[in-house]
């Protein structure tokens, strides 16, 4: 018979009830769910390649530094059917990254619409062929930037090619959702207004940082990650940013 040290406890809260979203698994369950599912050969070759690699190459191309849009570049992929009013709910956030990632002449500034988006069923080895992106390796931003931003629910582009583009590109996604048509397009312009507003100087806000954790009685995957993962970063920052307030919320 299990005890609670043979279980492993996952991450995830049901909203409704405050159970577990997955019970608690012996590992040698665990191991028999995984093995039900194949990986992707190629997306486990190209990690292998990425782990057993002695230097850093799956980083934007030698010679471009990567904090600086303008080297690197910038682009937004869409879903190929949109949904409506999303894309000019963005603009003020996509001029201001066109902008700068145009801002050294070269065309480093990338929208995937359309048929140029993301098709249904793509994988990260198609889309990069469609644009002779090449496989694994250094970024070449003149083909693909190393900055990509996805716009869309999980359903329209999966977590699946977000993750296998984030082998080799700097992958972020936005998503929101709202009580009506025009409610979900205010928080898109609402994000969009915030980021540019911040990036200009124009929003100063103060240098706060909480860190929290859960630890539920009984539950040593969130008491764990409490103890030995919440609070030595707490720690950390504390000593490591001496301009910024931080708390801890036990």
């Amino acid at each position: 018979m299990s005890t609670d040290d043979d279980l492993m406890y996952f991450n995830g809260i049901d909203g409704q009830t405050g159970r577990f979203l997955n019970s608690p698994l012996t590992p040698a369950q665990l191991k028999s769910m995984a093995l039900g599912e194949k990986p992707d050969p190629a997306h486990v070759a190209e990690l292998k390649a990425k782990f057993e690699a002695s230097g850093p190459n799956y980083s934007v191309m030698t010679g471009r530094d990567p904090r600086d849009l303008g080297q690197c570049g910038w682009g937004v992929i869409f879903p190929s059917v949109e949904e409506p009013g999303v894309y000019e709910a963005l603009k003020p956030l996509l001029e201001l990254r066109r902008a700068q990632a145009e801002a050294k002449g070269e065309e480093l500034y990338k929208e995937y619409r359309g048929a140029d988006g993301y098709q249904p069923g793509d994988k990260k080895p198609a889309f990069l062929k469609r644009y002779q992106a090449g496989g694994a390796g250094y970024v070449d931003p003149r083909r693909i930037p190393y900055y990509l931003l996805i716009v869309g629910d999980p359903e329209a582009i999966p977590y699946s090619f977000q993750y296998q583009m984030d082998v080799q590109y700097a992958v972020g996604r936005i998503h929101f959702e709202g009580k009506d048509e025009a409610d979900k397009l205010e928080k898109y312009a609402s994000y969009a207004k915030s980021v540019v507003a911040a990036e200009r100087g124009e929003t100063v806000l103060a240098r706060t940082a909480a860190f929290f954790g859960v630890g539920r009685e009984g539950d040593l995957s969130t008491t764990r990650s409490s103890q030995m993962l919440v609070e030595p970063l707490r720690a950390w920052a504390v000593d490591d940013q001496k301009t910024w307030t931080v708390k801890g919320i036990p």
